[in-house]
């Protein structure tokens, strides 16, 4: 499990990451900034409860992601980081069906205005980067030699969309 890496290249992932964070931190704030000035007049749509409730499984997978992380190189890591991942699936199972939800409350893209598109975007970009990060930690937490900074990374990124996820309801609850 020793990361065999030089430094140059444990420096170079950590700066990838950060730059991939922060991308993502513009590509959101961008798109914020656009949702809240671009649906004045708009009628208020209330946000799907899912919404709010997919903050529980969201912060579960990040614990234990972290339980995963405290654990490495014992067994219980693997496990930790099994429970993870089903649990970020709930998350991208509960985003589902809160679309489901909104779609058969008559907000769709077609036909329920820049607002619930605005919804249908954000929430449909971050639950791509969610995939992207679920992708990235099961390969780190399957491969055979795991190297610590990939690991370490996996981490840092699933705590980084937490985080964005509850900035984007507060965006979201904020236009109405």
């Amino acid at each position: 499990m020793a990361d065999t890496r030089s430094e140059g290249q444990r420096m170079a992932a950590r700066v990838g990451m950060a730059l991939l964070m922060v991308t993502v931190s513009l590509l959101f704030g961008v798109m914020s900034v656009s949702y809240l000035s671009g649906t004045h007049g708009e009628a208020a749509i209330e946000l799907p409860i899912l919404f709010w409730i997919n903050v529980l499984p969201l912060a579960a997978s990040s614990f234990a992601l972290h339980m995963a992380w405290m654990r490495r190189g014992r067994p219980a890591s693997r496990y930790w980081g099994a429970a993870a991942a089903v649990i970020a699936l709930l998350f991208m199972v509960l985003q589902a069906a809160a679309w489901v939800q909104m779609t058969q409350a008559g907000l769709t893209l077609s036909g329920a205005g820049r607002r619930v598109s605005y919804l249908y975007v954000l929430s449909g970009l971050h639950v791509l980067h969610l995939v992207a990060g679920w992708i990235y930690f099961m390969a780190v937490l399957v491969a055979p030699r795991r190297v610590r900074e990939s690991a370490e990374l996996a981490l840092f990124f699933w705590h980084f969309l937490g985080i964005l996820w509850v900035y984007l309801l507060a965006v979201m609850a904020i236009a109405g």
